[in-house]
């Protein structure tokens, strides 16, 4: 679905948050990064979590796209909104 947003070969090209907690039996992660692909630049939000002992498990990511379109690249599907709006980028 990315590919499809910003087009084959998006990379990476900035991270503009990044919050670490941590508690004992787990630890949640949220972050956000900048995309930018030949289709122009994406921000990618990204929540996980992992107990001490396990591997991390994405609990959400969403892809605002070069028009403020947003993706929920777990679901696979669009969300609701025109992309007129200014996207929520909170995490």
């Amino acid at each position: 679905m990315a590919q499809q947003v910003l087009g084959y070969g998006a990379v990476v090209t900035g991270v503009e948050g990044n919050v670490f907690s941590w508690m004992p039996g787990g630890a949640s992660d949220s972050y956000e990064v900048t995309l930018e692909g030949p289709k122009g630049e994406g921000r990618l939000a990204v929540t996980s979590h992992h107990s001490t002992f396990g591997s991390p498990k994405l609990d959400s990511a969403i892809l605002t796209g070069p028009d403020g379109r947003r993706y929920d690249l777990l679901k696979h599907q669009q969300l609701p909104g025109d992309g007129t709006a200014r996207p929520d980028t909170s995490i």
